[in-house]
């Protein structure tokens, strides 16, 4: 199943503004310093149906700067490795970045809890990450590098079996804010860049303290995802949480009233806040963008 805090409804709306302009400055957003970066989902998809979504990235980079293909996953001793696409599928993730790549679609891929869904404690491989960082690192960055990617994300989600002791959440929490310091260092000493996605709850886990003076360059917070009156009371708290140029607000793929999507549009762009994050996008018609939430992202990207 996705995570619970990934299954909340979201909202729709018109607007009709000018169209976004190329990127001549920053690696990873429009000239005006935004993004709108979407995860593409990969997991178990067939060949048609990766190739399908590419070809959805890449009619709609007008709205869509960044990809976020969900590619990579903590694997088996704390050592980064491949999620699991459909057994079938001769696509790689080297073959979805340089797909990507060649339509003019930015690429910062996920690193996950495991190769399918998080059904299994991450902890105990976690320990084992940071226990040994440095390869785990290096071959994320020498990845970064080799495939022209503009950098990773990170989205580690605690399942109830780690919850079970709080004392070590927090502890490993302390970890994890330390770990991400050192693998944006790593990537942004080759001009990359690291995400992290949060929630403004949890933590224990999520170290608001810690991550906000830490190097990555943003959070992705994924608390934003539920109702208009949710969704203000969390950028209210990752405001008072995080420095507001390094805020991502996460939207969710499904439907929403006029009003909502008008009301968090506002939100956003009274605050100045430079990302949106949208989970997820596909092939399937339900897990892409309404065409009413198009003119809002053109606008949030030229502005």
């Amino acid at each position: 199943a996705d995570p619970p805090h990934r299954d909340q409804a979201a909202p729709v709306a018109i607007v009709s503004p000018a169209p976004p302009t190329e990127s001549t400055t920053s690696a990873d957003a429009t000239a005006g310093g935004r993004r709108v970066m979407a995860w593409l989902g990969t997991t178990l998809r067939t060949d048609p149906e990766l190739e399908a979504a590419i070809g959805y990235f890449a009619a709609h980079r007008d709205v869509i700067t960044t990809a976020s293909p969900e590619t990579h996953c903590l694997g088996p001793n704390g050592t980064l490795s491949e999620r699991l696409f459909a057994p079938n599928a001769t696509h790689t993730p080297t073959s979805i970045f340089r797909a990507l790549r060649a339509v003019g679609v930015r690429v910062i891929p996920q690193i996950y809890d495991e190769p399918a869904w998080n059904t299994t404690a991450i902890l105990p491989r976690f320990e084992q990450l940071v226990a040994h960082p440095d390869p785990f690192i290096q071959a994320a960055v020498d990845l970064a590098v080799q495939e022209d990617l503009d950098g990773w994300n990170v989205d580690f989600e605690l399942t109830s079996a780690d919850w079970a002791n709080i004392t070590r959440v927090t502890e490993d929490g302390q970890r994890f804010t330390q770990f991400v310091d050192s693998f944006a260092a790593a990537l942004q000493a080759k001009g990359k860049v690291l995400t992290v996605d949060v929630g403004t709850c949890c933590h224990w886990w999520w170290d608001a303290v810690g991550l906000n003076a830490s190097r990555i360059d943003r959070v992705a917070d994924m608390s934003t995802y539920k109702g208009f009156l949710d969704f203000l009371m969390s950028v209210s708290s990752a405001l008072l949480e995080y420095r507001p140029e390094k805020i991502g607000i996460g939207f969710t793929v499904k439907n929403m009233t006029a009003g909502d999507l008008t009301g968090r549009m506002a939100v956003i762009e009274g605050l100045n806040i430079s990302e949106i994050d949208i989970w997820e996008v596909d092939s399937e018609e339900q897990h892409q963008l309404p065409p009413a939430w198009l003119p809002f992202f053109r606008h949030f990207l030229t502005q």
